[in-house]
């Protein structure tokens, strides 16, 4: 499952972080490095889509009152 519970923690590779134990060598380190920027900016559009869903319902919800 994509998702976890806040109390499991994830592994650097499922993170897409370096791990302290060993550093990856500099083509590693570049796609680890893309890879946890399009995590980051697939969890923007995420809060993006949430607060527009938000904004909708309260404008509707102004609305019927």
């Amino acid at each position: 499952m994509f998702l976890k519970k806040f109390s499991e923690r994830s592994t650097p590779e499922e993170v897409g972080i370096i791990g302290t134990s060993v550093l990856p060598s500099t083509a590693n380190f570049s796609f680890m490095s893309k890879r946890l920027n399009l995590n980051l900016l697939s969890l923007d559009d995420a809060l993006q889509t949430l607060d527009y869903a938000y904004r909708t319902i309260e404008q509707s919800v102004a609305i019927t009152v």
